[in-house]
């Protein structure tokens, strides 16, 4: 049941210094729209004082919402978490730094009104981020595109607005490896892109390493939406064994014409080791789907909710 316009879900972790300016720009443009909507806030427990703020501009307006997780599940999981408790007609997801400027949402929002389920906000310019981290992002969406099954469009983030029918279709998929971006490609109806540029971090620092923060997400991207890594697997055991066996018909043809090798331990170490890795790197691939597999067949939540003010 949808009783607002819109509703806006924001993941947040320790952004007690973005609270005041975020909520200040949000209800300027929102309103600019429809008074009808809803700020639903969907955390990790935090360390700094970023709950007790939320609350404490809850008690001046009861549009403004929080979710509070039992541990840190992650941004994914307390996106999915806002999704369910939404009740707005038009649903816009987005990060709580204020890199994602709230001004955009207007311009969604006017593209959403042309009838489409999704419309995403691309990043043509991202300022205030490193090359080092651009560079990374590019590769994942070159690795995800090639060896996954699900399309995922270049350089879109979760800053996007949904209708009620794809919120409803995304949280009855129920998933326990949460990849949102996938799912939303997986779903379908009608999509756009529109640009925009992305803001630099307004205040405080990222909560994720810059290398290692976007590689697990990138992994399960791959692994959850295609089985490529798989027949990858076959293919290297194919060419593994077809240039074995062309080097057993090297050396059988040197020795019909009576070149004599010297044989020594070094052949064998490169051999050994070669397949040793081929064998360890196919079980690694092999181990991910199956730890997959197990999270799924345990059937546990997305995410526990500790508490809830909605």
């Amino acid at each position: 049941m949808t009783n607002y316009e819109i509703s806006v879900v924001l993941p947040i972790y320790n952004e007690s210094a973005n609270i005041a300016e975020l909520l200040d720009r949000l209800r300027t443009t929102l309103s600019a729209i429809s008074e009808s909507y809803e700020l639903i806030f969907c955390a990790d427990p935090c360390t700094d004082n970023t709950l007790d703020k939320i609350l404490s501009y809850r008690k001046s307006d009861n549009r403004v919402k929080l979710i509070v997780m039992s541990r840190r599940f992650g941004q994914q999981a307390a996106t999915m978490a806002g999704l369910r408790a939404s009740k707005g007609k038009a649903i816009v997801i987005m990060d709580s730094d204020l890199q994602d400027p709230p001004e955009f949402i207007s311009e969604l929002y006017v593209k959403f009104s042309e009838g489409f389920d999704v419309v995403h906000a691309r990043r043509i310019k991202r300022l205030g981020e490193s090359r080092l981290r651009l560079i990374i992002t590019h590769i994942g969406y070159w690795l995800i595109n090639k060896l996954s099954n699900t399309s995922i469009p270049r350089n879109v983030g979760e800053f996007k607005i949904f209708s009620r029918r794809m919120v409803n279709s995304l949280v009855s998929l129920n998933e326990y490896n949460i990849f949102l971006k996938g799912l939303v490609s997986y779903v379908g109806y009608k999509q756009v892109i529109i640009d925009y540029v992305r803001d630099p971090r307004f205040a405080g620092s990222p909560h994720y390493s810059q290398l290692w923060g976007s590689i697990p997400l990138s992994l399960n991207g791959i692994y959850c939406y295609s089985n490529k890594p798989l027949h990858l697997i076959s293919l290297l055991g194919l060419g593994t064994a077809a240039s074995s066996f062309l080097l057993i018909c090297f050396f059988i043809i040197l020795k019909i014409i009576g070149i004599t090798t010297i044989s020594g331990l070094t052949t064998v170490l490169i051999l050994i080791s070669f397949f040793s890795g081929l064998i360890l790197f196919s079980l690694g691939i092999l181990g991910e789907y199956i730890g997959r597999m197990f999270d799924e067949v345990k059937g546990r939540p997305q995410y526990i909710v500790e508490c809830e003010y909605l």
